[in-house]
């Protein structure tokens, strides 16, 4: 026998065990010889077609003129971009007609010329394909930009001057999906292109979009604020209290608690002193309004430098800085009007970018500057430094967390001890955390200690109606991502959000509404958060989640704040009775003592003296005024009921009127003045 007979029984013996190992379909081989039928497979497709083509020429100059055009890849794209872009036009079209497409909806479907809706589609379907045709291969993106284009327009018309969080909600989700589908749908050499834009362009881009929003929000503000849309609280008393620093660094008002009274017995907002100089020189309410879209815009800054510095590159990069010029949390109380809480979106970035740099100094700084925004702003400190000590795990500089966590909690106590004892602590207390204190004089101490006894009825204050649509409108647009994360220390930058607006704004319903200054720090936490977990998840996350979560702030913002775009026609219609009005205000003498309605409190602040009136002032047994000789002028709408109530009062106890505006204030001169 040869030596290959010989050999081959052995060969076989050999390959006899992986013989019963290939008869097992999960086996390897059994794996190979699956893709391997596979690659036949798409050989023979690839053959098939070749010879197709080459057999027909038409059909391959055919091919090639369809993959020009962007078939079959561009076609849902397309679909989208000419079916949301057109049906935007009908949404504007009925609402000119006072047809709303989401309360109206049978109207709006009756009124609808659908053929010729579907011929404008197609028109613009044709047209998309042309330019999709004409541009460079490096530049194909353009459907995909007009796309998410159609996308926000639809939503922008849909949604404009709109009040209903559930109708902006709805449709945020579903842009969302729509765009992180288009998103998909990018070439890598694409994706990569979008992430390479340079810094200095998104720097400039970010910057850009931060001063448009911050000036229109001014607008706004300064707009309402001429048409009388301000009250008392909160931009009465900060006019009164910048008028008295000016002259004398002292921070009275009158009209905060009916008496003469330092603001910082009342809040211990130290911080106010930084915009006395701008103040001073610019003594008007409007240098209020525009310092208050500074502050609350400027924390974009040091969240450009931190998702920057943690790799967040090109649009991502933007998109992320987007959803926070764009967050309801943020642009929500700018018209809410000024407030010391105005300064805690810029400070409490700056702190945490000095965190995120490990910038010692600066962390010292900021921290000291966000305690003396208010009493309740070293919570803010505490939560960070603590975040600090478990972020920098073997580092020595950790230690300075703590260092800082403990002084501001000090300084937290102390502050809070001294309201109380000396100042209008114990009523803010009360009103706060009312729901957590059995002795309502007993201050934080006494919520602290109920709270550690009783965690089970902490824990089922957090979610009410209020708080819930509060949690989906501040969350939502983030896409929860601030959750995301297995590193359980970073829940610490949560807290704030937690206590300051879940937990008290179960009853003090103002913590939990976006329109309220309450929001702006947990709602910089939060954002900061999201920068943070975003930039440590996988790459195609890491690219498409900023810019969903700019698309969903976008879209949240523009459903719930663009209600007040009203006051620009409300100005330019009463433009004539407005300046009456004020005329007639400034034309009270300097340095009489005046007791006004809330809403025109504002329009009179810059005086010594002035009152808010309300029926608080009104003895019910007989219609009178209370400590009538405390006040030498009042002011109270015509049509009001105050005035109803007040007018025999005041013809049978020789009060003249000293001046009116017809159909709108009149002004009560007392007999008790003496000019």
């Amino acid at each position: 026998m040869s030596e290959e007979t010989k050999e081959k029984p052995k060969s076989e013996e050999i390959k006899s065990p992986n013989k019963k190992k290939d008869e097992n379909p999960n086996s390897k081989p059994a794996e190979q010889k699956s893709s391997k039928v596979k690659f036949n497979a798409e050989e023979t497709y690839i053959k098939c077609k070749n010879a197709v083509l080459k057999s027909c020429p038409w059909l391959e100059k055919i091919s090639v003129f369809l993959k020009n055009c962007g078939f079959p890849d561009m076609l849902m794209i397309r679909l989208i971009a000419v079916f949301f872009f057109f049906s935007g036009l009908n949404i504007y079209e009925m609402r000119n007609q006072n047809i709303y497409a989401d309360s109206q909806w049978v109207n709006f479907v009756q009124n609808i010329d659908m053929q010729k809706s579907i011929f404008y589609m197609v028109i613009g379907f044709i047209v998309l394909t042309i330019i999709h045709w004409i541009v460079p291969k490096k530049l194909r993106f353009s459907d995909h930009i007009l796309a998410v284009a159609a996308i926000l327009y639809f939503n922008f018309t849909l949604l404009w001057k709109g009040m209903n969080l559930y109708l902006c909600i709805s449709f945020a989700i579903v842009s969302v999906i729509l765009v992180n589908y288009i998103i998909g749908t990018f070439k890598k050499e694409q994706i990569k292109s979008l992430c390479s834009v340079p810094s200095r362009i998104c720097g400039i881009t970010v910057l850009v979009s931060a001063i448009f929003v911050g000036t229109v929000m001014s607008i706004f503000m300064i707009l309402r604020d001429k048409c009388f849309e301000t009250q008392c609280f909160d931009m009465g008393i900060f006019i009164q209290m910048y008028d008295h620093m000016a002259e004398d660094l002292k921070p009275i008002t009158t009209c905060e608690r009916d008496f003469e009274i330092s603001h910082f017995k009342i809040h211990a907002s130290f911080i106010l002193y930084l915009l006395l100089p701008f103040y001073k020189i610019f003594s008007s309410p409007v240098t209020l309004h525009i310092a208050h879209s500074v502050l609350v815009m400027g924390g974009v800054i040091p969240l450009f430098l931190i998702a920057k510095k943690r790799e967040i590159k090109g649009i991502p990069l933007i998109g992320i800085c987007l959803a926070y010029c764009f967050s309801v949390g943020i642009t929500g109380p700018l018209y809410y009007f000024f407030h010391e809480n105005s300064f805690m979106p810029t400070l409490l970035m700056w702190l945490l970018w000095a965190v995120d740099n490990k910038k010692i100094s600066m962390f010292y700084i900021m921290s000291a500057l966000v305690c003396i925004v208010k009493e309740d702003a070293p919570l803010f400190v505490i939560c960070i430094g603590m975040y600090m000590f478990f972020e920098y795990k073997g580092e020595f500089k950790r230690i300075h967390g703590i260092i800082v966590s403990l002084l501001s909690g000090i300084y937290m106590m102390s502050i809070l001890d001294y309201l109380t004892n000396h100042g209008d602590g114990q009523s803010m207390s009360s009103s706060r955390f009312g729901h957590l204190m059995i002795d309502t004089t007993g201050g934080m101490t006494e919520v602290v200690k109920n709270s550690l006894s009783d965690p089970a009825y902490l824990i089922s204050m957090l979610f009410n109606e209020s708080t819930v649509q509060y949690l989906l409108a501040i969350m939502l647009p983030l896409l929860f991502v601030p959750l995301f994360t297995k590193k359980i220390h970073r829940y610490l930058l949560m807290m704030p959000f937690i206590i300051t607006n879940l937990v008290i704004g179960f009853l003090y319903s103002c913590a939990a509404d976006v329109g309220f200054q309450y929001t702006l720090g947990p709602a910089t936490m939060l954002i900061y958060l999201a920068a943070v977990n975003v930039s440590e998840m996988e790459e195609s996350r890491k690219q498409r989640l900023p810019i969903l979560m700019a698309v969903a702030s976008i879209i949240m913002t523009f459903g719930t704040q663009t209600k007040y775009a009203y006051c620009f026609n409300t100005y330019k219609n009463n433009k004539d009775g407005i300046a009456a009005v004020d005329e007639m205000l400034d034309s009270i003498p300097q340095d009489a003592s005046v007791l006004c309605d809330p809403y025109y409190v504002p329009h009179a602040a810059q005086r010594d003296e002035i009152y808010l009136f309300d029926f608080y002032d009104v003895d019910q047994s007989d219609n009178s005024l209370i400590d009538a000789e405390r006040y030498d002028f009042i002011a109270v709408p015509v049509n009001s009921d105050l005035n109803k109530t007040l007018r025999p009062y005041f013809d049978q106890n020789g009060y003249t009127i000293y001046d009116e505006v017809v159909d709108r204030l009149v002004v009560y001169q007392s007999p008790y003045y003496e000019n």
